[in-house]
């Protein structure tokens, strides 16, 4: 892609000890400046940007080893760019199928 465009809100606040718990939204998306036939919809649409954009939410915990951190977070996806069986903005066709678990070291920001 030409364009991405991504934001990040994040809320941490301490549970017991070095155990901290976050509560998250993120958005984004990345487009092309040009038509791509094996990308249909790729190229940005200003008209379109609020439905282009993904959007997903979710809450984690974070272990602070004061060297590293160490997080489980667990988010589920609200909106998707693409077209689904669904109409609306939350437009997932299953909550499972916006489901996720995801365990990394280290704060992606």
């Amino acid at each position: 892609g030409d364009i991405k465009l991504e934001g990040n809100l994040e809320y941490r606040f301490r549970l017991l000890g070095n155990i901290h718990g976050a509560v998250f939204l993120d958005a984004g998306n990345i487009w092309m400046l040009r038509d791509d036939p094996n990308r249909a919809g790729g190229r940005i649409n200003l008209k379109n940007l609020p439905g282009d954009i993904a959007l997903g939410t979710g809450a984690g915990l974070r272990y602070d080893l004061s060297v590293m951190v160490i997080r489980l977070d667990c988010g589920v996806a609200l909106h998707t760019p693409y077209q689904t069986l669904r109409k609306g903005y939350y437009n997932i066709p299953r909550f499972m199928d916006g489901l996720g678990f995801h365990f990394a070291v280290g704060y992606p920001f």
